[in-house]
């Protein structure tokens, strides 16, 4: 449009939002902007000759967008009005020193651009400043002059996809003041100096070159839950892991640690999530005396270990050593056929845990009911049969690494068992009407084995509660959870690395709090026949074959963190999550989505991260586009609403990774 003052007149009563699109002009200033004192926001889209603007001292607008320009200067004039700016594909080079002249901004938005520097001491001037966004620069370098007599409290700052190498964080004292603060995707080898912060509740260090770290500077952080430090390149787990405390949800996948002592997060009273996966790790220890007692989900998948001898084992393990405060003893290489009375007789009466450990000879085992050990460990072994005679005193039986191909039926006469794990055998069938055996049990463990099939006669009226159900790595392809209900009476599920196509059948679990389903078969998912599951909060459906959200969605309501990664997802309606009340994380990446939509009146209303990463979309015509976009559409819910005045709060608290 050659002649932009005569829109004005084009304009009907009660406008509240222009965009301008393909302009042919190089500089907007005043003599344009003040034809739309009654607009609350304003966009100029894909206009590449533009290359200079001026925003007035008088300019009503509550929101600017400019997108896909060749923008290299914006001057904004003292300005109480504007409360946002979004500058995203431009070849600005700094940040604009005249944003300090907007009061009242409330999110700063410049991403996709060639900003090298960002001076902090932006924050005193834009003193209602909640969200800064400088995402997808090419920014080195961190300064700021401020102290920690000005601290404020704000709620994002995303520096991700830039070239910080080194932080100091000592004279960067506002990074503490952001809720989240996202330092993904840059080259950082180096975080050094003095550190604090009483708001910082997630810290994102993703995808860096961090080979060590330190915390041992950083003064213990009460509000601080959320730590991810996954691709990397860490030989160790960071040092003083205890100022940290506080930390629920703890993620250093892709790094090279090899051994874990778990003393590490010993005081992390609260951590229930850590995320080891695609490490080198070998051996893991957790001793009696100093451990995190909260913890529940340990995710050791994809660790590449180096067999010492790899011909003699069909698989290289993970040990995984549970130290006690009492006695024990260790049978390592022992060559004898069958442990039975007349073994147990050589041993010490006041024996408390038994191991036996890389013996190929053991083939036969014999618990005799006088035995007074509390734990036993069978590890490495031929073992075929075992008879288990009446015991009150065996806690623990671990098995791992046999040829056993049942379930012993002589594991009912432990009436006092709350672990059992037997992986790595042969396995064909669970049933699960064992529970009924045990007044306490806790955990059910037998992944790595060959069940491809469930079945139980227990009903409601026989439920109890469990801790954790772990089937992971079998051959289930159809689960009916109808005739296998007890699988809702663990707080903890694990079904992942199965072969699984479909879950049939009406379902209950007022107890069930983590479900995983990850690496399995799915195509087609439905909750409509699950009862309301308020208890439920998180569920893993990455690496599946998922062509659509599963339905009924609704049934879920407690969930606060998803994962829809690696499936065949296309688009997605937002509305599926609408009565998620405490969903904070979605991850959507690695699907084919090209377009996700937000209704204003059906969202979650508490999304705080939104992954749409990795996802390989179709272009209709390629040749027409320099890349496949992906859409992301924020619907109004009428001309009037807070979304249609550009008050969308949901933006302003999203950070949206999609490289």
């Amino acid at each position: 449009m050659t002649n932009l003052s005569s829109l004005c007149y084009k304009l009907p009563t009660g406008v509240v939002f222009v965009q301008f699109r393909y302009l042919e002009i190089s500089a907007i200033d005043q003599s344009i902007f003040k034809y739309f004192n009654s607009v609350e926001s304003v966009q100029i889209v894909e206009s590449r000759p533009l290359l200079k603007v001026i925003v007035p001292g008088n300019f009503t607008i509550k929101q600017l967008t400019i997108l896909k320009t060749q923008l290299i200067w914006i001057h904004f004039q003292a300005n109480d009005f504007i409360t946002g700016v979004s500058i995203i594909f431009s070849n600005l080079q700094e940040v604009p020193p005249s944003l300090k002249n907007l009061k009242n901004v409330e999110e700063i938005k410049l991403q996709h651009s060639s900003i090298q520097h960002l001076n902090l001491d932006l924050l005193q001037w834009c003193r209602m400043l909640d969200s800064l966004d400088l995402s997808y620069n090419n920014i080195h370098t961190i300064t700021s002059t401020l102290n920690s007599g000005q601290r404020k409290n704000l709620f994002l700052l995303n520096l991700s996809y830039n070239q910080l190498k080194t932080l100091n964080l000592e004279v960067l004292t506002p990074l503490g003041w952001f809720k989240y603060l996202d330092l993904s995707q840059n080259k950082i080898e180096l975080l050094v100096g003095r550190f604090s912060s009483d708001h910082l509740y997630s810290i994102t260090l993703s995808k860096n070159r961090l080979k060590t770290l330190d915390f041992c500077q950083w003064l213990p952080m009460p509000s601080l839950q959320l730590l991810s430090l996954d691709t990397n390149e860490l030989l160790r787990v960071p040092n003083c892991m205890h100022h940290l405390r506080h930390l629920t949800y703890i993620t250093a996948n892709n790094n090279k640690l090899t051994s874990i002592d778990m003393d590490a997060f010993g005081d992390m009273d609260n951590l229930t999530i850590l995320d080891l996966s695609a490490n080198q790790i070998s051996f893991i220890i957790f001793r009696e005396e100093k451990y995190p007692k909260r913890l529940e989900r340990l995710n050791l998948s994809k660790n590449k270990i180096r067999c010492n001898d790899p011909k003699d084992l069909p698989f290289c393990p993970l040990d995984i050593e549970f130290q006690s405060n009492h006695s024990e003893s260790d049978l390592i290489n022992f060559e004898t056929s069958t442990f039975d009375r007349a073994t147990i007789k050589h041993l010490p009466p006041t024996l408390d845990e038994l191991e036996i450990i890389n013996s190929k000879s053991l083939q036969r085992f014999v618990l005799p009911s006088n035995l007074t050990i509390r734990r036993i460990a069978l590890i490495k072994t031929q073992l075929s049969k075992i008879e288990l005679q009446c015991n009150d005193v065996i806690l623990q039986l671990f098995i791992v690494g046999s040829k056993l191909q049942k379930i012993p039926v002589s594991l009912r006469n432990l009436k006092n068992l709350l672990n059992f794990k037997l992986q790595q055998s042969y396995i064909h069938h669970l049933n699960l009407d064992l529970l009924q055996w045990f007044n306490q049990l806790d955990s059910l463990e037998l992944m790595q084995n060959r069940i491809q099939t469930i079945t139980s006669t227990l009903n409601h009226r026989q439920q109890r509660k469990f801790d954790m159900l772990n089937l992971s790595n079998n051959q289930l392809r159809i689960i009916n959870l109808e005739i296998a209900s007890p699988i809702g009476w663990f707080k903890n599920v694990n079904l992942s690395y199965n072969k699984l196509e479909l879950l049939v059948g009406r379902f209950s679990g007022g107890h069930l709090q983590n479900l995983m389903l990850s690496h399995n078969r799915l195509k087609t998912l439905d909750f409509c026949q699950w009862e309301l599951m308020p208890s439920l909060e998180t569920i893993a459906l990455d690496s599946n074959q998922l062509l659509r959200l599963p339905n009924c969605m609704h049934q879920l309501p407690g969930i606060y963190n998803i994962c829809f990664s690696k499936n065949n997802l296309t688009s997605v309606n937002m509305d599926a999550f609408s009565d998620m009340e405490d969903l904070l994380d979605l991850d959507l990446s690695s699907n084919h989505i090209s377009l996700i939509t937000f209704r204003e009146e059906k969202y979650p209303k508490r999304l705080v991260e939104l992954i749409l990463s990795n996802n390989k979309i179709e272009c209709n015509n390629p040749g027409d586009l320099p890349f496949c976009p992906l859409d992301i559409e924020f619907l109004p819910s009428s001309p009037n609403s807070a979304w249609s005045r550009n008050n969308n709060s949901l933006q302003r608290q999203l950070t949206i990774t999609t490289a």
